[in-house]
């Protein structure tokens, strides 16, 4: 029971944050979450049934058995929201598509199999009833299905967060949040599970629900969903616009051609750096300097890799260098402490001065 609570006061956190607005993510994102914990809540739930309660087990098997894979496809479907790089970027419905067929597959056949029989494995807990090998596996592979879909979606979720941490840099200058650290700290522990899970297909579906094996996946599991909600509560992550013009700029106007960089380009950018100094907000991203500086993002990223050598987060980040070299210059900040420093030249915490110090001196 203790991770279908867990998943429960999740989801009610998290339908608060809906209710408020108060997420950066937006509706959509944490719809998924929320969908994501319930599925997950009515997978263990499952677990619940198929020891304490046969026959209403075996009633709602078909959707349970859609709960097993499904419950992988929603989780990954949260994390391809929130690391979407690009507006025109849709999750394909197709991900859906084999958990529903394997699903029916399993109704259709169901249906030629007496309700005795379906009881009888479940409360045997998979023992194969002659005349019904076939089937009798087929049902008992619901354990096996979680982990190869588990498997397969941790692995593709991990490539694409790999792939988003490199998309990030020249989007955000938040090094505090940019990093990716807390979601993988959750999809290597899983993908762990989910081999050593495969492994125990070797073992009777009795042994699989016992208590000494189940405890330790059931913990991995509560962890994921106490580590999710936390970073959507805090707003950890970056979120890439998906407006390819700046989030100003009205959706049916077309952007800016790419013209060649002229010095006057870079005059304009060093002027406004001096005058407004953008770096010294913590949660700086490149779209809250396209509007003063009337361009787009890729634009902007282009000046900025091209001139100075370096994606919009290092460009930004070294400012910040040279701004707290200056305050700890300055005889007035003699007595402040350091970490105050750091703060007034733009660094969002600690960890993010230290990994952008630690960077530029390699």
């Amino acid at each position: 029971m203790l991770p279908i609570q867990t998943a429960i006061i999740c989801m009610l956190l998290l339908l608060r944050l809906w209710r408020r607005g108060e997420s950066q993510l937006g509706s959509k994102p944490v719809i998924l979450a929320v969908a994501a914990f319930a599925a997950s809540a009515l997978g263990w739930g499952a677990i619940v049934l198929y020891i304490a309660a046969p026959t209403l087990y075996v009633i709602l098997q078909v959707p349970i058995m859609w709960l097993f894979m499904g419950v992988n496809v929603l989780y990954y479907r949260f994390i391809y929201e929130i690391t979407k790089t690009d507006a025109g970027e849709k999750f394909s419905l197709w991900h859906y598509g084999l958990p529903t067929l394997i699903a029916l597959i399993y109704l259709v056949w169901s249906l030629f199999v007496p309700f005795g029989i379906q009881r009888f494995l479940v409360e045997s807990k998979g023992e194969i009833v002659d005349g019904y090998e076939a089937y009798s596996w087929f049902s008992t592979s619901k354990p096996l299905l979680f982990s190869l879909f588990l498997i397969v979606y941790t692995v593709i979720t991990i490539i694409r967060a790999r792939h988003f941490s490199r998309a990030v840099i020249n989007y955000s200058a938040d090094e505090g949040r940019m990093s990716l650290s807390w979601l993988y700290k959750i999809l290597y522990p899983l993908l762990g599970m989910a081999l050593l899970a495969a492994t125990l297909v070797l073992f009777s579906n009795k042994t699989l629900t016992s208590t000494p094996v189940i405890i330790i996946p059931l913990f991995f599991f509560i962890f994921r969903d106490v580590m999710l909600t936390h970073n959507i509560l805090l707003d950890n992550f970056v979120v890439i616009a998906t407006e390819p013009c700046g989030e100003q700029q009205p959706e049916d106007a077309p952007c800016p051609s790419l013209v060649p960089i002229t010095r006057e380009d870079i005059r304009r950018l060093e002027s406004y750096m001096r005058r407004a100094k953008p770096y010294l907000k913590p949660k700086l991203k490149i779209t809250d300097m396209t509007t003063d500086l009337g361009t787009n993002r890729t634009s902007l990223s282009r000046l900025i890799n091209r001139t100075y050598g370096m994606n919009f987060s290092r460009f930004i980040n070294r400012y910040r260098m040279e701004e707290l070299e200056r305050l700890q210059a300055d005889s007035k900040n003699a007595g402040v402490p350091e970490l105050d420093l750091i703060a007034r030249a733009g660094f969002s915490d600690w960890r993010g001065y230290v990994r952008v110090k630690n960077r530029e001196k390699i």
